[in-house]
């Protein structure tokens, strides 16, 4: 086979970005939930408990496994020759 006939039953892909797992807007909220405690509105075991609870919610986070962005490839089922053969070329143009 040339070139221009494997190029002719080239198909289509598309890529699709899947989007990774990342917990750092959670972290980020505990960091801030933690700040926002106010031991002078609670007694001392319940700031301490709060704290606690919150802490081991975000050392659960952290050690959950984070997984980047990644992009997956999916076929279309057209080919490119159906593409250029669709183009509103004049028809000498298309050879």
């Amino acid at each position: 086979m040339n070139n221009y006939t494997e190029l002719r039953q080239l198909r289509v892909k598309r890529l699709i970005l899947v989007t990774g797992t990342d917990y750092q807007d959670q972290l980020d909220e505990i960091s801030y939930r933690i700040r926002a405690l106010d031991p002078d509105v609670m007694s001392d075991e319940q700031f301490d408990e709060q704290v606690r609870r919150l802490r081991a919610e975000r050392d659960r986070l952290k050690a959950l496994p984070a997984e980047p962005d990644r992009w997956d490839e999916q076929l279309t089922g057209e080919l490119y020759s159906d593409l250029y053969q669709a183009l509103p070329w004049p028809s000498a143009a298309r050879g």
